[in-house]
């Protein structure tokens, strides 16, 4: 079973605020491709928002800023499909050390075009926005994290990550049921 991955808000879980980006892309962590000249970006906590240190944490970026717990307990399962940059965030109160931006290298053409719904976006329709996702069995390799090459922006995991989520009780995460078929 796959499933996508996204962020769940929650009033009492604390959220980031960019303060300065370096030079990076911030539109870079959009593709797969590994990013070789990252610079530590820096976000502040927004007092305003919660306190609690989510497994996934929110910020104004949309970036998957992950807690030094997920890297732990995602070690050996998703290291081939990701690459954790730096990150530095500012707060007073809780300690935020050697939390990381997850970035997702993985990328497979397993989208079941026939099956799944989508559209074209763009000037050229040059891209592709899925609104359901049937993904091809026999395009899928076993990763446990991966994105789909024509829209990148979703990214989909496997079962055995949203149990490790779950029974660790991650919070940030939440997971939509997407179907996998025989091609």
């Amino acid at each position: 079973m796959m499933y996508n991955g996204q962020h769940n808000d929650v009033d009492n879980w604390c959220s980031c605020d960019l303060v300065d980006i370096k030079n990076n892309d911030e539109y870079a962590l959009l593709e797969s491709k590994p990013i070789a000249n990252w610079q530590t970006p820096i976000f502040k906590i927004d007092e305003n928002e919660g306190n609690i240190l989510t497994g996934l944490i929110h910020n104004d970026c949309g970036w998957r800023m992950v807690s030094p717990k997920f890297v732990k307990l995602m070690e050996n399962l998703i290291k081939d499909c990701v690459q954790y940059l730096d990150v530095e965030i500012r707060s007073q109160e809780i300690n935020y050390y050697d939390c990381k931006i997850m970035h997702v290298t993985k990328s497979l053409e397993a989208l079941d075009y026939e099956h799944s719904v989508y559209t074209y976006m763009g000037d050229n329709d040059e891209y592709l926005s899925i609104t359901k996702a049937v993904l091809k069995k026999s395009k899928l390799d076993g990763s446990h994290i991966f994105r789909i090459k024509d829209d990148e922006i979703p990214v989909f995991v496997s079962s055995e990550f949203r149990k490790i989520v779950r029974e660790n009780n991650l919070l940030g995460f939440s997971f939509s049921e997407v179907l996998v078929c025989e091609d």
